[in-house]
């Protein structure tokens, strides 16, 4: 008994941090995710924009495959569900389209464009990405084409 007693008197308590090392190790957590956090936007947003460029892709190898590759196509092509989004499966971050013939794009453009609640939205950068069947890249930004940045948005591909 009399060492249980003696046992008890001489433990240590813990202690928690003190309100200034609490400050200190706030101040280094909000410096590392002031850095971080951008760091990982502008990772996401690479990631998103190859995975736009390659729906693009597969869509013009799917109209190239098909019988619906008619020079002369009128209106809009609809695109099986595996196809019309990007990524192919959960939220979509781009959806495509396909745009009919205008007389310079050899029967067809493919649209990617960012979804209104997806994470590109306000990708002011690269906006829609364009593809025709004559395979020029282009780029919508706002409220008309450029190719301004397009060796940027497309790049590696």
């Amino acid at each position: 008994m009399k060492r249980a007693a003696r046992h008890r008197r001489g433990r240590h308590r813990h202690r928690g941090l003190s309100l200034p090392e609490l400050a200190i190790c706030m101040a280094i957590v909000a410096a590392i995710a002031a850095y971080a956090m951008p760091s990982y936007r502008a990772y996401l947003m690479r990631g998103y924009r190859a995975d736009g460029v390659s729906a693009a892709y597969r869509v013009l190898h799917y109209l190239e495959r098909s019988e619906l590759d008619a020079p002369a196509r009128e209106g809009a092509t609809p695109l099986p569900a595996e196809l019309a989004q990007s990524p192919q499966s959960g939220t979509a971050v781009y959806r495509l389209a396909v745009l009919p013939a205008d007389g310079k794009n050899g029967g067809y453009t493919i649209q990617a464009s960012p979804s209104e609640s997806g994470l590109m939205r306000d990708d002011v950068e690269c906006g829609d990405y364009l593809l025709d069947a004559t395979g020029r890249r282009a780029n919508r930004i706002a409220a008309g084409v450029t190719t301004q940045h397009v060796a940027r948005c497309w790049e590696g591909r």
